[in-house]
Order: C-alpha cells, then structure tokens, then sequence
C-alpha cells in the first residue's frame, strides 16, 4: 500500500509522488546541449528522488544511459590513494543494470585490473565509453562532503581535463556529469583548508548551475494529491488543500509530504467521513510545530553555538529587520544552504516558509525568556 515517505527516494508504485516532469525537462535540456550540471538544494529538497526518476527517464530512452553513484557508505578505503579510488570508482559503474543488460560488465572488470593511477583511469573510461553506443550520463549525489578531498577534488579536475579536450579533439568522455549536494562544488576552494592548500583554479568551474525551481508550486501538490484520491477513493477539494498546503510550506518538499503524512496517518483516522479539509492542513502545521523535525534541529544547533548567526537570524525574525540578501556574506550563505531563508522579490532577506517562521519564532520567544 502507498504512503507518503519523508525520507530516502521516492519509488512510485511505494509512494505518493508529486509530478516532477516539467524540472525533469529542464535538466534533460541541459542535458541534450552536453552540459555538466551542479544541482546544490538544501537537505530533504527532494535531489535523490529527482536524480532517480532522472535516471529512469535517461535509461527508459534509446539515447542515454546513466550511472547514479553515492560515495556515502563506501568508507575511508576508497579515498586512502589513488589506486584504491581509481579501482573503486570503476567498480561502482558495475552497479548499473545496464551494464549486466548491454554485456559490458565483463569489460570494465577487465579495465579495473589494470587501472593504478588517475591516468590510467582517464584511459580506461575512454575505452569503456567507446564501446557503448550510446551517450552516457555520470550522475554525483551527496558530493558534499568529499569537496576537502584532494583525491575527488583530483577526479574532478580529470573529468573537467576530458571535458575540455573533447571539445577539442576526439576525446571520449561522458556526454554530461551531474554533481549534486548541500554545497556548490564550484565554491570547493573557498571551503575550510590552509590558504597554502587552497586551489587557485576551480576544478568543476565548466558547469552549469541548475537554477530551477525545484520546490513545489500548488498545481504540482495536485498531482500528489489526486494520486492519493485516486489510490485511497478519500474525497477533498483538491484545489484548495493544495493551496493550504503551499501556504504554510512555501512549496518545501520535506514538509509537504511531512504534512500530507500527518494528515493521512494521524487526524483522517478520527474522521468519520474519511475526508480531507483545509482545517486538517491548519491541525497537522499544529502539530509539526511542536515535533522534532531534523533539518530544523541542526540548524538551531548552529544557532547555539554561533552569535552572529544567531543574531543574523533574530533581526529577521524577532526584529523584523530587512537585511539585503548577500551570499557573500557567510552567515546569510549559510542560512540559504540549509534552506531557512530565501531572498524575496526586494532582494531582501525572508524565512523561507511559515512552518519555519513560526519554529523560529517560538525558539526565539523561549530562549529570549530565559535571559
């Protein structure tokens, strides 16, 4: 039986899933021009689902192929040498089911005998790519915490060498490379290292920022929504729960689902007619409000040990200060990062949803109270 998830991939016939076909489209445009693409939302904004139906769009096509990895859960082995990551990395493009399908697995565990360097690994992902006819798509997800990583910061600066050569020259290379994470990793060099170690020239300075949209306006709520009448036989006014909805999230996709959860699981069980209103949306913000919800938690907890973010953070929500929107300045870079503010259409700087508002507003209301 479907639910809404809050966590980990969406899988469609699992989960209630909004309609992302229009931000598939825009990526997919890039695509098609061989651009590689940096796509940096805030936690729970929805990249791993997106990235997944991404891929399923690219395999499903007579085109593409594409090859999702995630360097979380290989541990510290991977990234003790070059050898050992060259090796790794070639393994890890094993794990595609296109590669069982089209019969190349065989040839990249051949090129992974004999790859020892970051060269060699150039060598051997030429000779892959060469032998498959179609253009394949490296996808990066959760990049962020390897941006201090000289051997990934090292990778990077091969495929961004291949990029650049086959422009050039017959050069083979991936068709397209998507990075994704917390952080720009075009900014990797502005990152917390010793101005000695710091890299003059940005390795992944030929991509293309996905500047997207990937929050969700009211119409695509709808498609969640009609999915769930359409599976359960509950009855609402779409329209105007979606609407609700987008009121209090600003289109934040953790907590529309977060919502649409509580709902579904904890009030419409009490309903006599099995039906959603408006009102339900008001009672589960109610009850959001006072829960434990991680992305916001980590963020207080920056708030505590940092002043000047906590000061940054009250003058927009106790003061009602209008502070311009300035990523240059850490503290406001920060806050965008995590996805708690946004500028708003003066440039000036907003909490990024009432939920959020309302969160800050009582943390604030309760630590000003006991000083």
């Amino acid at each position: 039986m479907k639910e809404f998830n809050l966590y980990g991939t969406c899988i469609p016939q699992e989960n209630y899933m909004v309609d992302i076909s229009s931000k598939l489209e825009q990526i997919m445009a890039l695509i098609q021009k061989k651009k590689y693409i940096v796509i940096s939302r805030p936690r729970q904004y929805g990249k791993t689902t997106t990235l997944a139906a991404l891929r399923r769009l690219l395999e499903n096509s007579d085109e593409y192929v594409a090859t999702r990895l995630s360097f979380e859960g290989v541990g510290d082995l991977m990234f003790s040498n070059e050898e050992e990551f060259c090796k790794d990395f070639m393994a890890l493009l094993t794990n595609s089911d296109w590669i069982d399908d089209l019969g190349y697995k065989a040839l990249i565990n051949e090129k992974i005998k004999k790859v020892k360097s970051l060269l060699t690994l150039s060598i051997a992902i030429s000779d892959v790519l060469s032998s498959i006819n179609k253009k394949m798509v490296l996808i990066i997800d959760d990049a962020e915490n390897l941006c201090n990583n000289d051997i990934f910061i090292n990778f990077l600066s091969l495929l961004r060498a291949k990029f650049l050569l086959s422009r050039e020259t017959e050069e083979i290379t991936f068709h397209s490379v998507i990075i994704t994470g917390l952080y720009d990793i075009k900014s990797v060099r502005l990152l917390d290292k010793p101005d000695s170690e710091k890299k003059i020239n940005n390795p992944w300075n030929i991509a293309t920022d996905f500047i997207g949209d990937m929050s969700f306006s009211p119409d695509e709520i709808s498609t969640m929504l009609l999915d769930y009448v359409n599976t359960t036989g509950c009855s609402m006014d779409i329209k105007a729960v979606s609407e609700k909805i987008h009121f209090w999230t600003n289109g934040y996709p953790f907590l529309v689902s977060k919502l649409c959860k509580v709902v579904d699981e904890e009030i419409l069980p009490k309903h006599e007619n099995k039906s959603w209103d408006v009102d339900d949306i008001d009672l589960a913000v109610n009850k959001v409000l006072y829960e434990e919800i991680s992305l916001f938690e980590n963020f207080i907890d920056n708030l505590e040990i940092n002043p000047d973010l906590f000061n940054l953070i009250q003058a927009i929500v106790v003061k009602h200060q209008e502070i311009s929107f300035n990523l240059l300045d850490p503290f406001i870079k920060y806050s965008y990062m995590c996805g708690m503010i946004l500028p708003n259409e003066n440039n000036k700087i907003c909490i990024h949803n009432k939920i959020f508002q309302e969160k800050l507003t009582k943390y604030y209301t309760s630590r000003l109270s006991i000083e």
